[in-house]
């Protein structure tokens, strides 16, 4: 059942699910909220609605809609034009919000490191109820280029033993937590990255930084009939790393040595030898003169639509973070929130979750009585990122392999008489299941669905 009102600017909406399992009648608040929205555009929600932050086909970086929506506080900024010198710096907006997650955490079936997160749940549980922040920027440069920087971050929550996370904290550990800054407030102020100053690190936050552009082509839509083309690119992070206090201190000190370290990159090449705290060209995590991803991974994708809604997307998603003193960083996992940023076991971010590589094809086609279609097929490697030896411990005799995966689903929906009819049907194939040589499984899922508006 759903609900909406709006009057001056206020919305109150909501939708309540309800259904009976095995004689018992259950409901919940499946998504809904209040909000308000300015005449100048500012907006004020408190809410529990889908959320994506990201251009992705199965979902952005930092936010999708795959898991089910958390309750938060949302604030949004009209758009405003930039200028400096009379030079024009697009239109850019902000957005930001406060939530938070579930008590009774669960692992997702998929998490990058299994054992290794079974093993910590075991010992010492999961962090319950932890809380979710996000902010970002969206900039505008005319109706062809769109670009966002943003972030989200997980901290605060109860620990097993009912001790509360953010017990002592000072003002600035608060700002440290929603921004997800401890890094590089603290660990990277010292201006040393062999032997950062961590004294009073606490750990506070797990941080996922993204930055994406989006690029309309409208010769290349002219050229294949279509109503539109964009191309985008996504790379995103676990942490955002940055020497300040050596830009501070010398600038163009700081500027020259970024750039001897990338034309040492460029003349030695891809295959170059690094340090223990050097990483590729496109990698360096150490820059001293701005702000750099650290541990990155990208997703570029390709969107066309044609008149009459056929759709065409195609997109390469690499979310295995390049490996850093023979470990490395995972994504949407976290050696303390062990559930990482997921919402009842699904990721928040990409539906596909992280250490994962995917090619995506996902096309849009009309059907008769004015239906609609949408096939989604995905590719995917998971790449192996647990300890080998506990693994292997616990299977004598084996070695783990990638798992790879087929997904494909198919959306039909019509309208019918003041009312919808939709059908769907899912299937997953998955090679090397588990991660173990030879092992495969099957699974899929067939629904149908009728709604209709009752006034």
């Amino acid at each position: 059942m759903q609900g909406r009102w709006r009057h001056g600017g206020w919305t109150l909406e909501g939708t309540l699910l309800a259904w009976d399992q095995t004689g018992r009648s259950q409901a919940s608040l499946q998504r809904g909220g209040i909000s308000y929205l300015s005449t100048r555009g500012w907006r004020f929600a408190l809410e529990q609605q889908p959320i994506q932050w990201g251009f992705g086909l199965t979902g952005g970086y930092l936010l999708g809609t795959s898991a089910r929506p958390f309750p938060r506080l949302s604030l949004e900024t009209p758009w405003k034009g930039l200028h400096l010198f009379r030079v024009p710096l697009g239109q850019w907006k902000v957005e930001a919000f406060m939530g938070r997650l579930e008590w009774d955490r669960s692992l997702p079936q998929w998490m990058s490191n299994p054992e290794t997160q079974k093993g910590l749940l075991t010992s010492k549980g999961d962090i319950r109820r932890p809380d979710l922040s996000g902010f970002r920027l969206r900039g505008a440069f005319g109706p062809n280029v769109e670009l966002n920087l943003g972030l989200t971050s997980m901290w605060g929550g109860v620990r097993r033993d009912g001790s509360r996370t953010r017990a002592g904290y000072g003002v600035s550990d608060y700002l440290l937590g929603f921004f997800g800054a401890e890094n590089i407030a603290q660990a990277e102020a010292s201006g040393d990255p062999t032997h950062p100053d961590v004294s009073g690190y606490k750990a506070i936050s797990n941080a996922i930084a993204n930055a994406e552009a989006r690029v309309r082509i409208p010769p290349l839509a002219r050229l294949l009939k279509a109503e539109g083309t964009a191309l985008y690119l996504s790379r995103g992070a676990e942490n955002v790393n940055w020497q300040w206090k050596d830009f501070l201190k010398d600038p163009f000190g700081a500027l020259a040595h970024d750039l001897k370290f990338d034309l040492r990159q460029l003349r030695h090449g891809k295959g170059a030898l690094l340090s223990s705290t050097e990483e590729s060209f496109w990698g360096n995590n150490r820059r001293q003169a701005a702000p750099a991803l650290d541990h990155v991974n990208d997703v570029v994708g390709l969107q066309i639509v044609w008149p009459r809604r056929w759709s065409l997307g195609l997109e390469y998603a690499d979310t295995v973070n390049i490996p850093w003193f023979g470990g490395g960083y995972r994504t949407y996992s976290h050696w303390e929130y062990l559930s990482g940023q997921t919402r009842f076991g699904d990721f928040l971010g990409m539906a596909f979750g992280g250490d994962a590589i995917t090619r995506t094809l996902d096309l849009g086609f009309p059907l008769g009585s004015k239906g609609h279609g949408h096939w989604i097929l995905v590719r995917g490697t998971r790449e192996f990122r647990d300890d080998e030896a506990l693994w292997a411990q616990l299977r004598p005799g084996l070695v783990p392999s990638h798992d790879h995966f087929l997904f494909s689903q198919v959306d039909l929906s019509w309208p019918l008489a003041g009312s919808r009819l939709g059908l769907s049907a899912a299937a997953t194939r998955e090679y090397e299941a588990g991660f173990l040589p030879g092992n495969r499984s099957a699974t899929w899922n067939m629904a149908a669905s009728w709604a209709w508006r009752l006034f």
